[in-house]
């Protein structure tokens, strides 16, 4: 019986022993399942941050390609305006060549007219009289060169 007694006390103390184990083992499971749970909340969070910043960053996309499709329309509009600007510079120094060409004729019959005064001046105060014939023929060919000078610059 002594036998009996020796086995049942050293079951007794393996079953306490595998009872403890047991226990620890059912300890470290439950921290286990803890610092899952923990990961798993930290894995959640993490794929929301992922998807904002997802989100935020095809707003930015959006934004720029919009950004960038106004500049291009900014671009087109300022070099049609550029080109229009062009096109009325090149007219207003066409118009002013027009306009020098028209001073320059303007200024040569001024001066055609004021010789004319001039020759048609000395021909009234000449007494066709006592003038000499030749002096008389000299001032009529300068009126008539005058004249024709004037006509040309016309």
């Amino acid at each position: 019986m002594e036998q009996i007694k020796s086995l049942q006390s050293n079951f007794t103390a393996e079953l306490g022993a595998m009872k403890r184990k047991l226990s620890d083992t059912e300890d470290r499971q439950h921290k286990h399942l803890e610092a899952f749970e923990i990961m798993q909340q930290a894995l959640n969070i993490a794929e929301e941050k992922l998807e904002n910043a997802t989100d935020k960053i095809s707003l930015l996309e959006e934004n720029h390609v919009a950004a960038v499709k106004k500049m291009e329309e900014e671009l087109i509009a300022t070099n049609e305006q550029l080109h229009n600007a062009i096109v009325r510079i090149e007219v207003l120094e066409s118009e002013l060549s027009i306009a020098g060409g028209a001073i320059v004729t303007l200024n040569a019959t001024k001066a055609s007219v004021v010789a004319v005064s001039e020759v048609t001046d000395r021909l009234s105060l000449l007494d066709r009289e006592k003038a000499s014939r030749a002096e008389f023929v000299v001032l009529s060919a300068n009126l008539t060169l005058l004249a024709e000078v004037s006509t040309q610059a016309h």
